[in-house]
């Protein structure tokens, strides 16, 4: 069964009509990363507890602090590592106790660590049981279908440059294509969310896009700047030949010292030169991830980013989106040890690090950027104010957005309380 998104209400009736099941899986993602939200794992959790169900907590966070996790009352088992290792192991341990299941932390097994799965040990997602969800999925065009696993770089503010999670691994084109042919096989699909933390080569971006024009669907890479290092212009062509009509790119920082500190591998000149790319050859609209806040970063540095966020800005003539997020020291990324080092606090129940997200991490100023940023690079036709305030709504938000103009040129990022009332008041009463 399927339940609302975040419908706890519902979760409740569904698992109180369960009774006569002993064993039920409760399913879902942590942090939904389509729209930034984030399921109540707690609450879930003791829903389930409530119910006289066992919990099991997978997932990155339950991968990286198993220990903290498995000491919550509503938790009985963390499955550490990917799911096609560890969930068979552990539907097996209930038919037989004597039984070891990899990868399980709890409290009446022996931790046995799992190891990585390999690629030729991947297996079509597509199911008669998953085709639902797919279905569901396929409505808002949300349909996650990655062609690989992991990323080869260490950037030391992501959860891949951990040796819990990192490793690399990339599906033979053809047969992702396979699988792909047979999703379609039962839905149109207008439009696919590859999903890769990192496509691959220059080649492979370009067969990716060669493969899903070849069947109508439309999609939303993510590249890395040095991508355009070689044949920059070339590219740039060819995927706005392929029908690619916007992609992300993680660009960070605008300070060269920062850039080396977080271990980018990558330089201002390379995404300066990638932004002249895609605007001189293509009509691609990019949108630049930024991230400020990071340990020892100073105000000067702060600067420095955002006045390159308004350099890419004018190189694409306001035809691109520039999200700018405040850096959240995950547990097991690199930069983790270096913010505890620096007094962080470390939360230590699940409630706790459920408010510990990209937009509400950091000083009040640094969270008042986040929005200012949103509101000041995000006016164009089609940006998501646009969406949220159509035709004669827009007048209602106008008059807030030109305030975070004059915030953001000033770079006055305090006493944002009342503003913020206010635009919430809109999105919530008036929005589209």
């Amino acid at each position: 069964q399927v339940y609302p998104h975040k419908d706890m209400r519902a979760l409740a009736k569904i698992l109180q009509k369960s009774g006569k099941y002993n064993k039920r899986l409760v399913i879902t993602d942590h942090i939904f990363s389509m729209d930034g939200d984030i399921a109540p794992i707690d609450e879930i959790l003791k829903l389930a507890k409530a119910n006289n169900k066992i919990t099991l907590l997978g997932g990155v966070h339950a991968s990286l602090m198993p220990e903290q996790c498995i000491k919550e009352d509503f938790i009985d088992y963390v499955s550490v590592g990917e799911g096609e290792i560890t969930l068979p192991g552990f539907l097996a341990f209930f038919q037989d106790k004597s039984i070891a299941p990899v990868g399980i932390m709890g409290r009446d097994v022996k931790y046995v660590p799992a190891g990585k799965l390999d690629v030729v040990n991947f297996v079509c997602p597509i199911t008669d049981k998953t085709l639902r969800l797919f279905e569901l999925a396929n409505q808002t065009n949300d349909i996650m279908f990655p062609s690989s696993r992991g990323c080869p770089y260490s950037c030391g503010f992501c959860v891949n440059s951990t040796d819990k999670v990192k490793k690399y691994r990339t599906l033979d084109l053809k047969l992702w294509a396979r699988w792909l042919d047979v999703l379609l096989s039962h839905m149109q699909i207008k439009w696919l969310q590859i999903g890769d933390d990192y496509l691959g080569s220059e080649w492979r971006i370009l067969e990716v896009g060669k493969i899903l024009k070849e069947r109508n669907i439309k999609w939303h890479p993510s590249f890395r700047a040095d991508n355009f290092k070689q044949h920059g212009p070339e590219l740039a062509r060819k995927l706005s030949e392929l029908g690619v009509k916007d992609i992300a790119m993680g660009v960070e920082t605008g300070n060269a010292r920062l850039m080396k500190f977080i271990n980018k591998d990558e330089t201002k000149e390379d995404i300066l030169h990638a932004a002249k790319c895609l605007s001189e050859n293509s009509k691609i609209r990019p949108r630049y991830y930024f991230v400020i806040g990071f340990p020892t970063e100073t105000l000067e540095e702060r600067n420095e980013t955002l006045a390159f966020a308004d350099q890419l800005y004018q190189i694409h003539n306001g035809n691109c989106n520039i999200p700018i997020y405040n850096f959240t020291p995950f547990p097991g990324i690199t930069l983790y040890a270096v913010s505890v080092s620096l007094g962080m606090r470390v939360p230590q129940r699940m409630a706790e690090w459920a408010n510990f997200t990209v937009s509400n991490s950091g000083t009040k100023e640094m969270q008042n950027l986040y929005h200012i940023a949103g509101f000041h690079f995000h006016q164009q036709p089609g940006s998501k104010t646009d969406i949220n305030f159509p035709g004669m709504r827009r007048w209602l938000i106008k008059p807030f957005e030109k305030l975070c103009d004059l915030r953001w040129r000033l770079r006055y990022f305090k006493h944002f309380t009342f503003e913020k009332f206010m635009i919430e008041f809109l999105l919530k009463y008036f929005r589209a």
